[in-house]
């Protein structure tokens, strides 16, 4: 009798543990892009997926192509410049359950390459930053954060590296 009364308390508490964790974390995904970015042409994003009472995992993109021309005298030159990056990021929620207003800390992982003619370059990073997100009932939500990242830039014609400050300001929907 003890065996089974013990083994209904485990279930029972273990389920209402679980009603409650998706209770309080009501939503699964949130997608977030970078505003700023999108005003200078580069679109970045960040698909956040839930896997924890207070965090979140999810890959991350951007994208940019920049087409100029010069004219000198008669002649005009074209250049056409493509970049794209991807990378994995997680956020770890400092006291509060996922998609709730919180002091976020964000470590993440990041490559990107470049074309510009003949000339190619790649970077690959890492860094953390801490920032704070506002999350609204209907899922919208607001992000902003500081940080730094250690950066490793390879060009056909340089190379550099080191640490450097790094940052974000997103807009999203969480559901």
């Amino acid at each position: 009798m003890k065996k089974l009364t013990g083994i209904f308390a485990f279930v029972a508490f273990a389920t209402l543990g679980m009603a409650t964790m998706a209770q309080a974390a009501g939503k699964d995904y949130n997608v977030r892009v970078n505003p700023l970015g999108m005003a200078f042409g580069t679109l970045n994003g960040a698909l956040d997926i839930g896997v924890g009472e207070s965090m979140t995992i999810g890959p991350s993109f951007s994208y940019a192509s920049v087409s100029s021309s010069v004219t000198v005298g008669t002649t005009t030159s074209t250049s056409k410049t493509t970049a794209y990056g991807f990378g994995l990021g997680m956020n770890l929620f400092l006291g509060n359950n996922r998609f709730t207003d919180s002091w976020v800390f964000s470590p993440w992982a990041q490559y990107a390459s470049a074309t510009a003619g003949t000339a190619t370059a790649s970077a690959l990073a890492f860094g953390g930053d801490i920032g704070y997100q506002w999350f609204w009932d209907g899922g919208f939500n607001l992000g902003l954060g500081l940080g730094v990242g250690y950066y490793s830039f390879d060009a056909s014609i340089f190379a550099l590296s080191g640490v450097l400050p790094s940052g974000y300001f997103t807009i999203g929907y969480a559901f």
